[in-house]
């Protein structure tokens, strides 16, 4: 039985735009339109300037008319369901003052 090559196997899956060297001209256009339109304070709704990585996971069980609601509304607002609830906690968190210590 003949060897395999592999040498080459991940070029089947790169496409020729990402070789191309005009496409890194465009995207370097592009990054400078989105530099002098968060200058000019011209942010789009629910464009986060500095995006928090979210590396932490929280397992929630809802009914399933929760999940539709969120799921339409985030779709809504062009967003997913995850964006949408840590909105809502971020916000809620904001407007409730809780320490560590607290008893209930």
């Amino acid at each position: 039985m003949a060897k395999k090559n592999f040498k080459n196997a991940a070029e089947a899956f790169i496409s020729a735009a990402a070789n191309d060297p005009s496409q890194e001209k465009k995207d370097d256009e592009i990054r400078a339109e989105i530099r002098a339109a968060l200058r000019a304070g011209d942010v789009p709704e629910g464009y986060m300037l500095r995006p928090v990585a979210k590396s932490s996971r929280l397992q929630l069980l809802v009914t399933p008319d929760t999940k539709r609601r969120l799921s339409e509304a985030a779709a809504a607002q062009g967003i997913s369901v995850n964006e949408l609830a840590n909105r809502a906690f971020t916000r809620y968190l904001a407007t409730n003052d809780h320490t560590e210590n607290e008893t209930q």
